[in-house]
């Protein structure tokens, strides 16, 4: 009995966390995996309500640890995003329910309405099986061929026979169609050229076509924003970094990570143009390249957010002394403030929230803001967990309580200005003025090198 509550939570926790991936997005693979756990579930059930079922020892120790496996490969399809993990959830999960079902088919003196009930399950779980062994059966082919020639290398060779070659095939009574010509994406007049890469027409309406799939509000112009960017990130990653590999974007991992997870539509947009273009242009410009400059920002975001919280300390100074406002910081948020001794935390200058109560003894920024003269800037940064404070006093408000401007440093905004950074040195060259003004507008992040003249 204890061991069928066990394996019954265990398929209870792969639906769970197969219903939760797909409520995240992971699409319709993970939907099969929670309906495969459901079913084994309800195969398993007479023997948690059945009294005379309980003493069999099925379920076991087997089928305990394959359904835990099950529910690792639940979870690690939904971290990779891939939908071959959950099939092999779905398959794992079926193994143990073929011995369990047994108790209840295999009973003599039992309700048929039992038996068919059962049967019905398995059958629609193997029935799932089957859909999804047909769904991924040339994936399933060409990987098994690579893996025969990869083990056994010697066997799957090519061998030399010295068999005499065979006779010349009879000449085609038609004349053999030519090859069609490579496609360039680089036809034609450029639509734009991103430090030396021409982004062609082609291209942008690839995208276009892409957005129709995923937001169809997207317009032509929102399209050559974002691969203006992205082509900008790629080539922050080839010319500053040198991390930019031509094989990653054959890596299929990285195909479902993008702005689709769900296969069949990422193969339609595959489809649609050249491998070439569906690499260049899905693959990478709609994600790789974002994701791998956003993973080297990560490895340095503490330090590149402390120099940027002293850039942005040193330009709120400049206005000390003079009875205006702070300045606008590029990609950082600016409140102002009352500071609340008793709580020791800074709220918005119209909160209703009162200071009323006894100041903090083991507050220690109280007293460095008490001494602070208005017009002036506190000659540090406060720093946070995710951020840094920039404070400066400004006029008291009618009541005469302290007004402070406060300046947070947020990863985000730090990321953008590492971004414009890294890319200032190149130029983007939009030949069309009408495009060009409308890019000024639109792509926010690669606006500064746009060539205007």
């Amino acid at each position: 009995m204890g061991k069928a509550i066990v394996y019954t939570a265990l398929c209870g926790g792969a639906a769970l966390i197969s219903i939760l991936w797909s409520v995240l997005d992971r699409g319709e693979p993970a939907v099969l995996s929670c309906v495969a756990s459901l079913l084994a579930i309800a195969i398993v059930s007479p023997v948690l309500m059945r009294k005379d079922f309980q003493f069999v020892g099925i379920p076991g120790v087997f089928e305990i640890i394959v359904s835990l496996g099950a529910l690792a490969a639940a979870i690690y399809g939904g971290l990779k995003r891939s939908e071959y993990w959950f099939w092999s959830a779905v398959i794992v999960q079926t193994i143990p329910t073929l011995r369990i079902s047994l108790v209840s088919l295999k009973a003599y003196e039992r309700p048929k309405s039992l038996k068919i009930t059962v049967g019905i399950c398995l059958a629609a779980l193997l029935g799932l099986n089957v859909v999804l062994g047909v769904r991924h059966s040339a994936w399933l082919g060409e990987h098994s061929v690579a893996l025969v020639k990869e083990w056994f290398p010697e066997a799957t060779a090519a061998k030399d026979h010295t068999a005499p070659p065979k006779a010349p095939p009879a000449p085609p009574t038609s004349d053999p169609k030519p090859p069609p010509p490579p496609l360039t994406v680089d036809q034609g007049k450029p639509v734009a050229i991103i430090a030396g890469r021409p982004l062609t027409a082609e291209m942008v309406e690839y995208q276009r076509y892409i957005d129709s799939l995923i937001d169809e509000k997207l317009e032509r112009n929102d399209a050559v924003a974002a691969l203006l960017q992205a082509y900008a990130s790629r080539a922050i990653l080839e010319k500053k970094f040198k991390a930019f590999d031509p094989a990653m974007l054959r890596d299929e991992h990285q195909w479902v990570m993008n702005r689709v997870s769900d296969r069949r539509v990422i193969e339609k947009i595959r489809a649609h143009k050249t491998d070439e273009l569906f690499l260049e242009v899905y693959v990478g410009a709609n994600g790789l390249y974002k994701r791998k400059l956003g993973e080297i920002f990560d490895k340095r975001k503490q330090e590149e957010l402390k120099k940027r919280a002293l850039e942005v300390l040193k330009e709120v100074q400049s206005a000390d002394g003079v009875e205006r406002p702070g300045p606008k910081v590029e990609g950082v948020v600016k409140d102002e403030c009352r500071y609340t001794a008793s709580k020791g935390e800074f709220v918005l200058k119209f909160s209703e929230t009162e200071d009323s109560g006894k100041p903090n003894p083991k507050d220690t920024l109280a007293p460095k803001l008490a001494t602070l003269k208005v017009n002036t800037t506190l000659a540090e940064v406060l720093w946070g967990d995710m951020n840094g404070l920039v404070i400066r006093r400004v006029q008291d408000d009618f009541k005469g309580r302290p007004i402070y401007e406060v300046y947070r440093v947020v990863e985000q905004g730090v990321y953008s200005h590492w971004f414009k950074k890294q890319c200032a040195d190149f130029v983007i060259e939009i030949p069309d003025p009408e495009l060009r003004s409308s890019m000024l507008e639109l792509a926010k992040d690669v606006n500064h090198i746009i060539k205007t003249k």
